[in-house]
């Protein structure tokens, strides 16, 4: 592979992954706005069909990026995770996408106070040990 092609295949590959977030967070904010309103079951129903055919043409593009090469988090800037999966009171869904080979979610809902189970409530369980990232990094190679 020349130099000007490698460049080329670096620069779609950004671009997809630009994309990825950027659909993510829409896709995040946008499905928060529908929840809040008010809507018949006819305009729901069309609204959810809308939000779901976004997702699709997300999933596409992230298939794209995977098909380039690309297999780590959309989070990840110069080795540290930026964002946590299933982190913060507006990102309850997780990402809608994720080329990442390694499953972080895994190991944050795993971390959660309740071991992962939404069932059992918080003070009845005491906190799981941490997993490093790196761990889970080793038992991919």
């Amino acid at each position: 592979m020349d130099i000007k092609h490698e460049l080329s295949v670096n620069q779609e590959r950004e671009a997809l992954r630009l994309r990825c977030i950027v659909g993510n967070d829409k896709l995040q904010a946008v499905w928060y706005q529908l929840k809040e309103m008010k809507l018949s079951d006819k305009v729901w129903a069309e609204s959810m069909e809308k939000w779901q055919l976004a997702n699709e043409k997300l999933a596409v593009i992230c298939t794209q990026l995977e098909i380039l090469g690309y297999d780590i988090c959309l989070y990840i800037e110069n080795g540290v995770k930026t964002k946590q999966c299933l982190g913060g009171e507006r990102n309850i869904l997780g990402c809608r996408v994720c080329p990442s080979k390694i499953h972080y979610w895994e190991n944050e809902l795993m971390n959660l106070p309740s071991g992962g189970d939404p069932s059992i409530p918080a003070q009845s369980v005491s906190k799981p040990k941490p997993k490093k990232v790196e761990d889970a990094a080793a038992k991919l190679l």
